[in-house]
Parts: structure tokens; sequence; C-alpha cells
């Protein structure tokens, strides 16, 4: 949902926008009794005192293929390898932001307690050098002092591009759930913020060959992410990490080359090729439903069970569906026989094929991926 106020005018300030939804913490007690119970609520989820700066130490299961909807089309599929080719990255996906914007990065770290609901908040505004957490209350409350940390030190946003960065995408997704619970938030969220970006998917990226393919790990929630990170980036050298919002900081000084002459530090205008939009555009969508089979494989000399893609397949809102198994060959480790039959695999003596009908070709990883990317362009 794009903010009302954010197509009306670009330079409103953030304090119009906030009183607008319920958010001002100046309202007097008699003209809003209620926003001052919200205000005493949200005060005391910030904790006591900003935090000063501090330099760094020294260096289960699968999923079935899809199934037929009543009157749907069948499934196609793929048999023999069909476009294969890479996909070089395209500056049709750029973001483009007025010449006149300066660039702010705004470093969020989200904590959680039972993996599904916020218990932590902190940030990091480098701009001011200021950083600052809010916890011990529920989570929509925490994003709430939030925003109003923000309108705090950004109270116009006229000629500002804020970037919203997380450690990894499961940290920005513990946010996001928590700032649909109300509608208020949302609304001062995209106001201040049109891009994401997270840590982990920027570390990744900038050590690749060329740096421009734009890829998406999956992660899960790990509290110790930024301080692992540190620590990849930084080998050999021992590091240790004091604050996560501090650290995410250098982890950029660290992966991103600097743009001046002498400099040590990433400049805010190189985040723009890994960020994604925080909203999107009141357009027609192609919406698609992946479906991922996983087989489990046993690595003997390890003593674990990884997990390996085995089947990959989606339906979309154009009613297409496509599906392709994987080659379960493995070079390394055996193939876990319970899991691979659960999928639709068959063995016959040392070889594997899908279905009983042995002449369905089983595609490796890599082409299957291709050919998912090329039908889906296809579909659109």
């Amino acid at each position: 949902m794009r903010s009302t106020f954010d197509k009306r005018s670009p330079s409103l300030s953030a304090n119009t926008a906030l009183e607008k939804h319920g958010m001002n913490v100046n309202q007097k007690k008699s003209d809003q009794p209620a926003s001052d119970d919200h205000r005493r609520s949200v005060n005391k989820s910030i904790s006591s005192s900003e935090m000063n700066f501090s330099v760094p130490s020294s260096p289960p299961g699968g999923v079935s293929p899809p199934r037929l909807s009543e009157g749907g089309s069948n499934i196609q599929i793929i048999q023999e390898i069909q476009h294969i080719q890479t996909f070089p990255y395209s500056s049709q996906y750029s973001v483009k932001i007025p010449k006149a914007a300066k660039v702010i990065p705004i470093f969020v770290d989200i904590f959680t307690e039972n993996g599904r609901t916020i218990s932590k908040i902190k940030v990091n505004l480098v701009t001011h050098r200021k950083c600052q957490q809010f916890y011990g209350q529920e989570p929509s409350i925490l994003v709430s002092a939030f925003l109003n940390y923000m309108k705090k030190y950004y109270h116009e946003k006229e000629n500002l591009e804020m970037i919203f960065i997380t450690p990894c995408v499961a940290t920005f997704s513990l946010f996001l759930n928590a700032l649909q619970e109300k509608p208020a938030n949302r609304l001062a969220f995209d106001f201040y913020f049109s891009h994401w970006t997270d840590i982990q998917s920027i570390v990744r990226r900038g050590q690749e060959s060329c740096g421009k393919s734009k890829s998406l790990a999956a992660t899960a929630y790990n509290p110790a992410r930024i301080e692992q990170l540190w620590q990849h980036v930084t080998h050999p050298a021992v590091v240790t990490s004091t604050d996560s919002v501090q650290t995410m900081k250098f982890i950029l000084d660290e992966v991103l080359p600097g743009t001046l002459a002498g400099s040590d530090k990433f400049h805010p205008e190189q985040l723009l090729p890994f960020t994604s939009p925080c909203h999107l555009p009141p357009k027609k969508y192609l919406t698609v439903i992946l479906h991922v089979g996983i087989l489990e494989v046993d690595i003997q000399h390890q003593g674990r069970v990884l997990p390996v893609l085995a089947t990959l397949g989606f339906r979309n809102s154009h009613k297409g569906s496509w599906f392709v198994p994987v080659e379960p060959a493995r070079k390394e480790g055996s193939i876990v026989v319970e899991s691979a039959v659960r999928l639709g695999f068959v063995q016959s003596g040392l070889t594997w094929s899908w279905g009983q009908d042995a002449s369905v070709t089983c595609l490796t990883e890599r082409e299957a991926l291709s050919c998912f990317i090329s039908t889906l362009r296809e579909e659109k």
C-alpha cells in the first residue's frame, strides 16, 4: 500500500504524516487521550539511553508435483533440455532516483525469542551517529517506536532516499509481518522507505565474480548472523562483533569498494543495485506459486544429512503450469531412498528415474533452473 501523502507532496513532513494516522506523540491529553496512552506504551519500549559508536576489534521434507485444478490444463513435463542459457543482469531493473536525492542507509536488526514475533528492534542512524534499541512491548508498538525515532531525526524527507537494511531476508520478513499489524505503521514506513536490502545478499553478490547477477539465498533467522558474516568477510583476521547494527556498516566497508581515492568506506549510492522495492506500484502482475521437492542426501564422512533440490514446478495466475524432475545422482554422499520415493522417483539398479515412465528426462539443477526462468519469461 502506498502512502496517500507520498503522492500528494514529496516534501510533506514525517510529523504531518504520522499525525494524520494517529502517531503524533506530541498531541495534548485533552485532544487525544488514547494517543497519550499509546505514547506511554511506546516510551516504555525505548531503552534508557542511546548508544555511542564503537570501533570494531581487530581484524523436512519435499513438496509433491502440482495438482491439477478442476478444469485446468495439463501440467507440462519437460522431457528434454529447452532454452538453456544464462541471464545477465539487465539495466531495466536498476534503481532510479532523482539526481538531487541523497541516499541514506538505515541499519536495522530484528530480534525474536520464539522465531515468529519481534521482541526487540535495534537501529543505527549512521548520518547522525546514533544507535537505539526498542524492546519490552508488543511488536506493533516496537515498530511505532522505531518510526517515531525516524521522525525525530528525519522530520522532513525532501531529497532523501532512505534504504532499509536488515541482516538477511528472514529478519526483514519478521519486521514486515509486524508492520502489517497496524495500517498507520505501514503508511509511515512507506513514507520513509521505498527500497530495502539485506547484508547477507550484498556479501554474497559482492563476492561473486561479476557482482551483478541478482540472487536470493534461502535463510532462517539466526541471531548470530551479523557476527558470522563479519568473521567471514575479514577472514583470516580474528574479529569480534560488539554491536550488530554497527557491525552491519563495518561489513559494507569491507565488502563494497570505496569510490573515493584512498577511502576505505562504502558510499551509500553503492547500495542501489542491491535493493528491492518495499512496495509495488498498482499494475497487473503474474503471480506464481512455486513447488519445490526436496530429497535428502546422506554425507557419511561428514556425519550429516543435507537437503537437495529434487523437483521444480509452478502454477501461475494465467493458469499455466510446469514441472521438471531434477537428476538425483550425486558425486558425494548417497540418496536417502525413502525421501526420493516419496517424491515419485524410482530406482532401477544404480540409476534413478522419475515416475513409472523412464522416458521422462531428469535435468541437472542448473538446467532445471534455467528452464524455469525461460518458461516464466514466456508466460509473462
